[in-house]
């Protein structure tokens, strides 16, 4: 018996340093594997949050809907994965619903680069000797952005949904195209301050086929898994 469906959501960024992604980036990573990953650190973090011993946490599961974006507004490569999650646990055997109002900010940065670094070493994309050196430059781990979701099931809805529809890059950003120079000026947003929310913006201008050509790399192949819950 589920006691309480008034579930509480927080929405999630999980992102990786630019010379990690760059890496990636030379070694043909699949950034689609980032979001299981993802999925399971959060899962974990509301485990340990709730103090529920490791051999019994594969009964309990959050709601999670995750998609991963290979770029940033900028069309530069940097995967990351996009999660809203719910705050509760439900066991799966007996419906027990347990939930937790705080989630630790700084285990969380550390539980998602030493899951990341664990699953790279495993595919063998870097060697454990590299993990130790982004430990040590990664003092604080790696950066996550963390909001809780307020208002009504609407308001749920449309975060949840709107990485699907707006994607990673939206023809608003568009400020003009020079067909005389072939040029494409666009603006991105570079900086959202954590404490007032005010974003800001830079503009960059590029040459008009490499800018397709950004456009159609950044595109997923058929058949790829971008959304998973």
């Amino acid at each position: 018996m589920i006691l309480d469906t008034d579930f509480q959501h927080d929405y999630v960024t999980l992102t990786l340093p630019g010379k990690i992604s760059q890496i990636l980036l030379e070694r043909n990573y699949s950034p689609e594997r980032m979001i299981a990953l993802a999925a399971k650190v959060y899962r974990d973090e509301l485990c340990k949050a709730l103090k529920i011993p490791l051999n019994e946490s594969r009964v309990h599961k959050p709601g999670i809907f995750a998609t991963v974006y290979k770029c940033g507004t900028s069309l530069n490569y940097n995967p990351h994965v996009h999660l809203v999650g719910t705050r509760e646990l439900i066991n799966t055997e007996t419906g027990e619903n347990l939930k937790t109002n705080f989630i630790s900010y700084k285990s969380f940065r550390f539980a998602w680069m030493n899951s990341f670094c664990k699953h790279r070493v495993k595919e063998i994309i870097i060697s454990p000797e590299k993990v130790i050196q982004i430990k040590q430059k990664y003092k604080n781990g790696f950066h996550v952005y963390f909001q809780p979701i307020r208002g009504d099931n609407n308001e749920i809805l449309f975060r949840t949904l709107e990485y699907i529809a707006i994607g990673s890059f939206h023809n608003s950003q568009i400020l003009k195209v020079d067909h005389d120079s072939k040029k494409v000026i666009f603006r991105y947003k570079s900086w959202v301050d954590r404490n007032t929310g005010k974003k800001s913006y830079r503009v960059i201008t590029l040459d008009i086929y490499q800018f397709i050509d950004k456009m159609l790399y950044f595109l997923s192949e058929p058949g790829r898994k971008m959304i998973r819950y």
